[in-house]
């Protein structure tokens, strides 16, 4: 995969978006969420769930669907193209 040079002023300059203490809050809210998921559970993070969990607790509503849907077709197609023009070259 090819990756464009991004210029040094576009990774520096000042973007739109959350403080550090609005992020903070965010990422307060989120650890009490997973404290009352798994109150009843070894599990203590999102990244100890386990299969049964994770069917539980992260099943994706329509809309979470089409999001992902929707972000994923800009990776797959290219990729499948890709490894199409791959596989349909022919040896010399």
């Amino acid at each position: 995969m090819d990756v464009p040079v991004v210029p040094c002023e576009k990774l520096v300059r000042a973007r739109d978006g959350d403080n550090s203490a609005t992020m903070r809050e965010r990422v307060g809210a989120a650890r009490a969420r997973q404290a009352h998921r798994f109150r009843d559970s070894p599990t203590r993070h999102n990244g100890m769930m386990t299969p049964m969990e994770i069917e539980t607790h992260g099943a994706l509503t329509p809309e979470g669907l089409e999001t992902l849907r929707r972000a994923t077709i800009p990776i797959v197609i290219p990729t499948l193209l890709t490894w199409c023009a791959s596989a349909m070259t022919l040896p010399t």
